[in-house]
């Protein structure tokens, strides 16, 4: 009776499978990162930027330290042993700093840790930073946008081999199409949070966070710690949705392991759901210009598609483009 409910395949289905872990999802059991119990753990909550480009001038968490049950609060001027990590030319995987540099909105410039969530919380509203605002470039359009060759950010991006003139077969044809199109930007919104929650035994850490790709982040956080990957190993029983938001390293992972180990004990982040669109890659805004060129009879003569996708200064990743096949 094992695959009683599965429908009979049919010539382009494979056979069915039970799947383990149905029961424990839709039962509720399944323990994704955040539910995993850790003994005597702290709590952090992040403090994130109400700016998209400037820089911090001055950062008081005089107030935040008042709150009874603080422990520590990381924040750009007490995290220099942090390294910076850009796995690639043109990655979506860079590490931003707490700061003082501000290069998005809602980008984390300080984490609280309390003995409570409660308290971890008040003391992070507490936070009160002080910013020199530079007016951001946020679209397509928006002053100080520039432009860049997709083969220039990455060299995995090829100029598309061109098949004759499309630009006289576009001039000479009877009728022609000129269209644009655009994609909004679209975040991904998993089902489970964005969760950190680090432990260390001795020299040995373990992480506990939803990811898509474990010895990526295993890798990536080790060289932010500079340690032995060796050293580090990442537990994801569920990832609980992502959409390739939950596929790279994170800004906040090797932040959690610091807390954790400057305290000797285990620190669990569960940011919220507002913070997960600003704390997590995401598709970015694209623009398509597309011009056809036809005879009467319909026979296509000529074809020009021209991509933009949104990107940034800090890291010029592109999802977009031809990439080589070799």
């Amino acid at each position: 009776m094992a695959n009683a409910a599965a429908p009979t395949p049919q010539a382009n289905m494979g056979a069915p499978a039970p799947r383990v872990d149905a029961r424990l999802k839709v039962t509720g059991q399944a323990r994704y990162p955040s539910d995993v119990p850790v003994g005597n753990p702290a709590f952090a909550v992040l403090v994130t930027s109400t700016i998209a480009n400037g820089r911090i001038e001055r950062l008081d968490v005089d107030g935040a330290r008042t709150v009874p049950g603080v422990l520590d609060i990381l924040t750009h001027d007490n995290t220099g042993e942090l390294k910076a990590v850009k796995f690639g030319q043109g990655s979506s995987t860079s590490i931003e700093d707490l700061g003082p540099e501000i290069r998005q909105a809602g980008q984390i410039i300080a984490v609280v840790v309390a003995d409570t969530f409660e308290g971890a919380t008040e003391a992070a509203s507490r936070v009160k930073a002080t910013y020199s605002e530079q007016t951001p470039s946020a679209t397509f359009g928006s002053p100080g946008v520039t432009q860049e060759d997709a083969t220039k950010v990455s060299p995995q991006h090829k100029h598309v081999p061109q098949a004759g003139d499309a630009e006289a077969a576009l001039a000479g044809a009877p009728v022609v199409i000129d269209v644009e199109y655009e994609t909004p930007t679209q975040h991904h919104n998993p089902m489970e949070l964005f969760t950190t929650t680090c432990a260390w035994t001795g020299d040995r850490l373990t992480v506990y966070e939803p990811s898509q790709f474990v010895y990526g982040l295993k890798n990536g956080v080790a060289q932010r710690l500079g340690i032995d990957p060796d050293k580090v190993r990442v537990v994801s029983s569920y990832v609980g949705g992502a959409f390739g938001s939950k596929g790279t390293m994170t800004p906040r992972t090797a932040m959690i392991a610091l807390a954790a180990k400057r305290l000797n004990r285990p620190v669990k982040l569960v940011p919220t759901r507002a913070q997960g669109f600003t704390i997590a890659t995401y598709r970015a805004e694209t623009l398509h210009h597309i011009r056809l060129g036809a005879n009467r009879d319909g026979k296509l003569v000529g074809y020009s598609h021209e991509g933009f996708e949104v990107s940034s200064r800090p890291d010029p990743y592109v999802v977009a483009g031809v990439e080589d096949s070799a």
